[in-house]
């Protein structure tokens, strides 16, 4: 299954004292999902640093390397949407997102305590990242797999997949996390079923809903 995965009407939260000494990305907007991340309680806010510093790049680059931050915010974004697309099946799109962190924690390494990148070192940044643009570009096809069943499940399924790469910080339990993505993974093979034939009646779209807020409760709880 291609998840979803699509930015629209959900404005990240605003930088933190933190991500403000880092560089800034830029604010996006996200679809309505079929949760509230209210539910999370006090794990919201760690949850969207993590989003904001680690998968959009905030933490990586101080304010003087903003450019790359943002470059490392726009292939995310990018990924996602080929992803949401169908043009990314999912194990391309964590390939490059683990690839894209891992490019982060170098520049992060190399800087040091400096106040920014050296000139050597920010031009070697910004040419893997553009190499790691272009590679993902490479990948995605040119024409798009089956129509999502809705915006909402897709940002529901790309959401609660960024919430298990903040599970894996150590804000969810090995048992928590297995049976997560078990969770996830029947429900995207529960959404091909239901495209197979190319349409989709009301009550498989209103029972993929049901499953996902399901395996949302999980993600809640765990969290906990």
């Amino acid at each position: 299954m291609k998840p979803s995965l699509l930015i629209l009407l959900f404005v990240a939260v605003a930088s933190t004292a933190h991500a403000q000494s880092r560089g800034k990305v830029p604010r996006n907007v996200r679809a309505a999902r079929l949760f509230d991340l209210s539910e999370l309680a006090a794990q919201r806010e760690k949850f969207e640093v993590f989003r904001n510093g680690k998968l959009l790049g905030g933490d990586y680059y101080a304010q003087p390397d903003v450019r790359l931050a943002r470059r490392h915010a726009e292939i995310y974004r990018r990924i996602e949407k080929a992803t949401s697309e169908g043009r990314l099946d999912d194990a391309q799109a964590s390939g490059f997102i683990d690839e894209l962190m891992a490019l982060g924690e170098k520049a992060k390494t190399a800087r040091g305590d400096a106040a920014s990148l050296d000139a050597e070192a920010s031009k070697a940044s910004a040419a893997a990242l553009d190499e790691l643009a272009k590679k993902a570009q490479t990948a995605a096809s040119a024409v798009g797999g089956p129509e999502k069943l809705t915006l909402q499940l897709q940002e529901s399924q790309w959401t609660m997949g960024e919430l298990l790469r903040f599970g894996r910080t150590g804000a969810m339990s090995n048992s928590d996390l297995t049976g997560i993505e078990r969770r996830l993974h029947d429900l995207a093979k529960k959404e091909d079923k239901a495209q197979q034939d190319g349409e989709i009646d009301d009550r498989e779209r209103e029972d993929l809903h049901e499953e996902a807020r399901e395996t949302w409760k999980k993600v809640a709880d765990a969290l906990d």
